[in-house]
C-alpha cells in the first residue's frame, strides 16, 4: 500500500513540476486597478457586478465619495472584455452609463461592456 501511495505522490509531483500553467496561474499578477464610478442620489447602497465576480450583489460594494451622489469603487481586473451592471439598494439594476459598449443581456436591459487592455 505504501508503495502505491508513493508511486501517486511522486506522479503528483512531478505534473506539479513539469505543469508550467498550474504554478503560473498561481503567481499572476492581481490585474489592473479599474475604478468604477456612479451617481445615485439617495441610494443606500451601491455595488457594481458583472461577470469577473460571478454576477455577485456583494462582492464589489461601492463607497459614497461625497454628498452629491457619487459612488465609487476599484476593482483589479485581467486584461479582457467584461460585463457588468450597478446593484442600487440590493434590488435596482442599472446600466452602466458610461460603459465603452453595450450588449442586450436577455432580461430587457443591457449590460455595460468594459475593455480592459
Amino acid at each position: 500500500m505504501l508503495r502505491i501511495l508513493g508511486r501517486s505522490w511522486a506522479v503528483l509531483l512531478s505534473l506539479c513540476v513539469f505543469c508550467p500553467g498550474l504554478h503560473a496561474a498561481e503567481t499572476s499578477s492581481p490585474g489592473r486597478p479599474i475604478q468604477f464610478t456612479l451617481s445615485a442620489p439617495g441610494a443606500k447602497s451601491v455595488a457594481v457586478s458583472g461577470n469577473f465576480n460571478g454576477w455577485s450583489a456583494t462582492t464589489n460594494p461601492m463607497q459614497a465619495t461625497g454628498s452629491d451622489g457619487t459612488w465609487s469603487t476599484t476593482v483589479s481586473l485581467q486584461p479582457g472584455e467584461y460585463r457588468f451592471m450597478y446593484i442600487i439598494n440590493g434590488k435596482e439594476w442599472k446600466t452602466p452609463p458610461l460603459a465603452d459598449d453595450f450588449i442586450d443581456d436577455g432580461f430587457g436591459q443591457n449590460n455595460g461592456v468594459l475593455v480592459v487592455r
